[in-house]
């Protein structure tokens, strides 16, 4: 069967949680339409302690009920999918003493999976909270293969899908993915256009790393040899920014770490928000969504700009 029939014909779920109480509990199923909110304000530090009436969600122009909300203190559940395909050979060990450090960042409830992104999608740690279980699995992790990214963020998404169905009613938890590479699928059967309306289509935040040379060095390869990562940098970071998530470029071992700390201190410190579209229309189109913080010197850094209705 064809991969781009097969890619648009899945209707995905843009977030099956329940109506919630203030006490977080849930009451009746009912599709949400979900945001996970990142508020910074003039020195761009993280906000706390806004409530959901300072929120307010526009689908398309039009003002959107709020029908779920919940603070930072929400736990995440972060895929971590580690390019391990046989271009990465010379970064897997700055890959890996990052990726323990992200491991050391997560609190106290939140869960982690590693999965290995050559010849497809390996699971190396199923979602656990076990510390060592994780550093275990990303000490494992040898560069062989070759890079099925597309596939692999299709195959992770459809994982958090089913977490999400098994997940114990009245259990609240957020979800994310960190996906690092250097962003040059060379296997996957379908293309980024393909890829796109599933990525739109879910409530997750999809972080994307890959590690660059220098610019002085980068514009060397691309004079003498053609080489360029211009391309496979714009998918990444439209990746990143139509979920609500960053697009990182490191070109040392310390940005990198320091990148992993970041995106941990992020999530522990969103807002999570939901809303049942008025617009019950399954056309399979673009909605645009534009949130504001109704709050004095606040402002939403980063959020979904938008999903894809199911079809």
């Amino acid at each position: 069967m064809d991969w781009h029939f097969r890619m648009l014909s899945v209707v995905a779920c843009v977030g099956c949680l329940s109506e919630v109480s203030a006490a977080q509990t849930f009451r009746s199923a009912t599709e949400l339409v979900n945001l996970n909110v990142t508020v910074v304000g003039p020195d761009a530090s993280l906000v706390p302690g806004l409530t959901s009436e300072q929120f307010e969600i526009r689908e398309d122009g039009i003002v959107q009920p709020l029908k779920f909300y919940a603070a930072g203190e929400t736990p995440v559940d972060v895929l971590l999918l580690l390019d391990t395909s046989s271009s990465m050979y010379e970064s897997m060990a700055f890959v890996r003493a990052a990726a323990t450090r992200f491991v050391a960042a997560l609190r106290s409830g939140d869960r982690a999976s590693v999965m290995g992104i050559a010849n497809g999608l390996r699971v190396l740690q199923p979602l656990t909270d076990d510390a060592a279980a994780l550093n275990g699995a990303i000490a494992s992790t040898r560069a062989a293969g070759r890079t099925a990214l597309y596939a692999s963020i299709y195959a992770a998404l459809n994982e958090l899908g089913k977490i999400r169905r098994e997940q114990q009613e009245g259990t609240v938890r957020r979800q994310a993915m960190v996906v690092l590479t250097d962003g040059n699928d060379t296997s996957s059967a379908f293309g980024f256009e393909d890829l796109l309306p599933a990525v739109r289509q879910q409530a997750v935040p999809i972080y994307t790393i890959a590690p660059r040379p220098a610019q002085v060095v980068r514009g060397l390869r691309e004079s003498a040899f053609g080489e360029s990562t211009s391309r496979q940098d714009f998918e990444l970071r439209t990746i990143a920014t139509d979920t609500g998530a960053r697009a990182f470029f490191p070109v040392t071992l310390r940005d990198l770490s320091g990148i992993y700390g970041d995106i941990a201190n992020e999530l522990a410190h969103q807002y999570s928000l939901g809303y049942q579209s008025t617009n019950a229309t399954h056309d399979g189109s673009f909605r645009r969504i534009v949130l504001r913080v109704l709050a004095p010197n606040v402002r939403a850094w980063r959020t979904r700009t938008g999903y894809q209705a199911a079809r």
